[in-house]
């Protein structure tokens, strides 16, 4: 069996850089604040081995979404730093669940045609759904992940509140961590939750977003399923919903991101990505958010 990853860190100057090094870790060459002037040198590093492997990374924005991260590793290094951005810190886990794949390789991209050449990647390569640069400017820059066998995704969810936070994670969900009222006036924040299993007869086999009620009825005709959690939850805008469907005999879905780059849509489009084009944020001023699957 090929090596797994076992350990990640960052590294925010030089002298960081030569400690993890000497560890054994392998620095990632991308920087986290790329396109930001002026701004630290941020690197991703990871450390390769035997068991116990990685199986899942977070990141958070607020003191909340650490709440549910009890049996996560923190790496104490803000990847905003130098910057104006709000602070942002990296988690993982190495827990080894039913619904847990081992992590063999990681890596950062910082343009939008890098990301859909591995959002097509046949469900091997997952996005860590945060953009590092997240309110800082500069270029939009995310971690991917590789895992050992290809996934698909099982279930979704959603939550308007962080108390159902540590039973997902327990039940092995992954939070896609963008606030989908980013930037909503008085807006609650919302996140999106996805299972991943190895096992394409039980996954999905296409994902919707409404935004006004004849595409809710439209959902409703069309055989989906609804995530009873308004996107746009204490906003002026629309009520937004996410919808599920699974049907035997159809392609899967592999991958859910959330794209807030719509300078990126053409390519994802050409590249053969689903993106939903009905913002999580419809009626109101926050920033437009597309969903976005493989």
């Amino acid at each position: 069996m090929a090596p797994v990853i076992t350990a990640l860190d960052v590294s925010t100057n030089t002298e960081e850089e030569k400690e993890l090094q000497a560890k054994g870790f392998h620095k990632i060459p991308t920087n986290l604040n790329e396109g930001i002037p002026g701004a630290d040198n941020i690197y991703l590093w990871y450390q390769k081995g035997d068991q116990p492997a990685v199986t899942r990374v977070q990141v958070t924005f607020n003191k909340e979404m650490e709440v549910g991260l009890k049996d996560y590793v923190k790496i104490e290094k803000n990847l905003n730093s130098g910057t104006t951005g709000v602070p942002i810190y990296m988690w993982y886990s190495r827990a080894a669940g039913t619904y847990d794949v081992p992590i063999v390789d990681v890596t950062v991209t910082a343009q939008a045609s890098s990301e859909a050449n591995y959002l097509t990647a046949r469900g091997v390569w997952e996005q860590v759904t945060c953009n590092l640069n997240l309110e800082a400017g500069g270029n939009y820059v995310y971690a991917w992940l590789k895992r050992q066998k290809p996934i698909y995704i099982c279930n979704v969810t959603a939550t308007n509140t962080y108390d159902r936070d540590v039973t997902l994670f327990n039940n092995g969900y992954t939070r896609v961590d963008v606030n989908t009222n980013l930037r909503a006036e008085g807006g609650t924040e919302v996140f999106i939750w996805y299972r991943k299993t190895t096992d394409e007869e039980s996954s999905l086999s296409a994902l919707n977003i409404s935004t006004n009620y004849k595409q809710y009825e439209d959902m409703q005709k069309a055989g989906f399923k609804l995530v009873d959690v308004n996107l746009n939850e204490n906003t002026s805008g629309d009520p937004v919903y996410l919808w599920h469907k699974t049907e035997a005999d159809l392609d899967k879905v592999r991958g859910l991101v959330l794209l807030l780059n719509m300078n990126a849509v053409d390519s994802y489009k050409a590249a053969g990505i689903n993106v939903i084009e009905r913002s999580l944020n419809s009626g109101n001023r926050g920033a437009t958010i597309y969903m976005c699957h493989v």
